[in-house]
């Protein structure tokens, strides 16, 4: 047993270093249901009176690391927390212990220091604030950031160019957005007239001479000029916008209607006359702002119903520059003392609302949770989480459930708290002294032993960060 003891140890300390939100993500995700973990201090502010600890968070993987430290003096808490998420000026805890007042400060301020689309900067403040009363415990939160974001490295802007082009039809685009002459449309009615062509249709002679037919309609080429002697010409269709439209003659009509052009042109509004707005188009990510904000309210109560001995109820709102979402519920929970185990079970009604489309629901759910001693420092944990959909504005019901375990090990004051995956029950043994199959470099796979021309290494007791607390 010494030696197994030993074995264990080790695999703990390799596999990270110092754990607490772990602890309640194993055990069914709600902090509430177990009073006496010090993360129920995020939404019931006044518990940091209860509480004296070092804790660092996220220890053995990159990504969001945290450092706290809690202390009473004089009946009275105070508290700072650090974090390497770069924003944060200082985050402050402070209780009042003949109060009962738990109160919470932290403060976001953090500008990159460049000009322009390039600047980045945060700022903001978070506030918590919880009271315990002889008939129950009230916590309170706030919080409101502005975020701007500065411009990808190779973003460029969308340029316009506004230019004359040439349009050879009715005011469609001829080309690719870069012609240089103008362009006019014209609308009468008549017959089409042919830039650089002779249209004899009405009789007329091709050099535009004389003749009794008064309806000619183009009595000559298009350069001759020759349409006086024409007395009742008409030129409808005399979209050329070149050097003849000074040749076109007749009644004809500006049409100065809506038009779509085909390519890169827009359109900048009615009675376009030879001008193209042509965007180039925009690399990158542009710089964005945005404002958010989101309060919590919660309450506990201890009362005896049933099996139940607490109940439990928040709401809360956020605001994330888009939508406002909503929820509120109530938890009625029961503790359980099994001997070498703590059993917790919880139901509930969860009514949320994202803020979109068809998004609200109403939702049952119900919480197994066990903490179960494997020796005087080493306990599993296992948590179960079933909801329900009882009802949703997209019509749709169902059951979600799923489970979620852990381990934590004591050695005095200091803890570790890890969250594992159920699949190490299947290799318990290799898991503890390493031999387990882990990852291959080569073809093949662990699982079944086909793996050839490279080494597995071993399996690691989590793939996730680790929490280490020492209480005094």
């Amino acid at each position: 047993m010494k030696n197994v003891t030993k074995i264990l140890t080790a695999a703990v300390l390799c596999a990270a270093l110092f754990a607490s939100d772990q602890r309640i993500d194993a055990l069914g995700g709600n902090a509430a249901f177990w009073p006496g973990d010090e993360a129920n201090i995020a939404n019931f502010p006044a518990r940091m009176l209860d509480h004296g600890f070092v804790q660092l968070t996220g220890v053995g993987l990159d990504g969001d690391q945290s450092a706290r430290i809690l202390w009473n003096d004089g009946g009275n808490a105070w508290g700072f927390g650090y974090n390497n998420g770069g924003t944060d000026w200082f985050n402050i805890d402070y209780g009042m212990g003949d109060l009962g007042l738990g109160l919470s400060i932290g403060v976001i301020n953090y500008d990159n220091g460049v000009d322009g689309v390039w600047n980045a900067a945060n700022t903001g403040i978070n506030l918590g604030v919880g009271k315990s009363f002889g008939w129950g415990e009230i916590g309170f939160s706030f919080g409101s950031e502005e975020t701007t974001t500065a411009a990808t490295a190779n973003w460029t802007p969308e340029v316009p160019n506004t230019s004359s082009w040439l349009d050879t039809s009715a005011c469609s685009e001829g080309g690719t957005g870069n012609e240089t002459d103008g362009c006019t449309n014209y609308s009468d009615g008549g017959t089409a007239w042919t830039p650089g062509s002779a249209n004899d249709s009405a009789g007329e002679d091709s050099t535009g001479g004389g003749g009794a037919n008064d309806s000619c309609t183009n009595g000559g080429t298009s350069a001759s000029g020759n349409f006086d002697d024409c007395t009742n010409e008409v030129i409808a269709n005399c979209s050329d916008g070149g050097a003849d439209q000074a040749l076109c003659e007749g009644d004809d009509t500006a049409d100065t209607s809506d038009w779509t052009e085909s390519g890169n042109c827009t359109n900048d509004g009615a009675g376009e006359e030879g001008t193209c707005t042509n965007f180039a188009a925009e690399n990158g990510t542009a710089t964005s702002s945005n404002s958010t904000s989101d309060m919590k309210i919660n309450f506990a109560r201890e009362m005896d119903l049933w099996a139940f001995d607490t109940i439990l109820a928040n709401y809360s709102s956020s605001d994330d520059g888009t939508v406002t979402a909503t929820n509120m519920g109530v938890d009625f929970v029961a503790h359980m003392d099994a001997g070498g185990a703590a059993v917790v079970w919880a139901m509930g009604l969860d009514m949320a609302d994202c803020g979109g489309d068809d998004c609200a629901s109403n939702t049952l759910r119900s919480t197994l949770a066990v903490e179960a001693n494997m020796t005087d420092w080493a306990t599993l944990r296992a948590g179960v989480n079933s909801d329900y959909v009882l009802s949703s504005d997209a019509g749709s019901t169902g059951q979600d459930f799923a489970w979620a375990w852990g381990l934590g090990f004591n050695w005095g004051g200091l803890t570790a708290d890890y969250s594992i995956s159920d699949a190490k029950f299947l290799d318990p043994i290799g898991t503890i002294t390493g031999q387990d199959d882990g990852d291959c470099d080569a073809v093949g796979t662990a699982a079944d032993g086909s793996w050839t021309g490279g080494a597995c290494s071993a399996g690691s007791l989590t793939d996730q960060s680790v929490t280490f607390t020492y209480r005094f």
